[in-house]
């Protein structure tokens, strides 16, 4: 499995980019940078989305992924997400006012794209794709992906969670963990009612895993990443924090 970071932050700014992740060319888990981390042909390449959950900085490229790709590609991207999830961004973003609602252009027939809700795990060319709920402000999840050799999982935005810790315990090929950290332990009390990690908050959650799977720490607001990685070298010297443009091959 091939894992290119196209964004890894939780907002963006002049050095730093929101959340997507590209995985074996085509398919993306969230929307957050994607059109100005690729050329054209490979924005072609891509077919897949699934979005972990509603907030901006994980869907906003969706409005210029689809305004690149229009007319010029045969079938239409598909969205997943949760219902909930998938009507926020119908209902905000793609409303013929925001933005067109690419899901009925050029027509309703052959549309850029389709929201497909998702309640199960999806199979793509060999691939599996299992969403799992986490803690958040809005609804929102996890995803465990698999290939048949080796399985990454990404914790999406969340507060302390059990049960995706729990759910993780069953996997025997867990390489890495996408796992987010959004402020520093000083700000714990900010982490904690937008229900975000902190490098503390992270250690006490993390379970002992089968593999000792690589983890690796995204989505630091940008105000913060300095010290964020200060804490990090301090709690586990192993975490390693993702680096825009980056490939990781698991």
């Amino acid at each position: 499995m091939k894992i290119k970071v196209l964004g890894c932050h939780g907002s963006e700014g002049q050095k730093y980019k929101a959340t997507s992740f590209l995985i074996n060319d085509s398919i993306v888990i969230d929307a957050g940078t994607i059109v100005s981390a690729l050329p054209i042909k490979d924005l072609k390449k891509i077919k897949h989305i699934f979005i972990t959950h509603a907030h901006l900085d994980h869907i906003k490229d969706l409005a210029f992924l689809v305004d690149n790709l229009f007319g010029k590609i045969k079938k239409p991207i598909k969205i997943y997400g949760k219902k909930k999830t998938i009507n926020a961004i119908q209902k905000h973003l793609f409303n013929d006012v925001i933005w067109p609602d690419f899901s009925r252009l050029p027509s309703r027939s052959n549309p850029t794209m389709r929201f497909i809700p998702i309640k199960k795990i999806v199979k793509i060319n060999g691939i599996s794709i299992e969403p799992i709920a986490v803690n958040h402000t809005v609804e929102s999840v996890g995803y465990i992906i698999k290939d048949g050799m080796a399985t990454l999982a990404i914790t999406g935005d969340t507060g302390p969670t059990r049960g995706f810790w729990r759910r993780l315990k069953r996997e025997h090929h867990l390489k890495a963990i996408f796992a987010e950290v959004s402020f520093p332990s000083r700000k714990r009390l900010l982490a904690q009612d937008s229900l975000h990690y902190t490098p503390t908050t992270l250690a006490r959650d993390l379970p002992t895993l089968e593999n000792n799977p690589r983890i690796c720490i995204y989505h630091l607001k940008p105000p913060y990443v300095s010290d964020i990685i200060r804490e990090i070298h301090k709690i586990s010297p192993k975490w390693y924090v993702l680096k825009l443009g980056k490939t990781i091959k698991i």
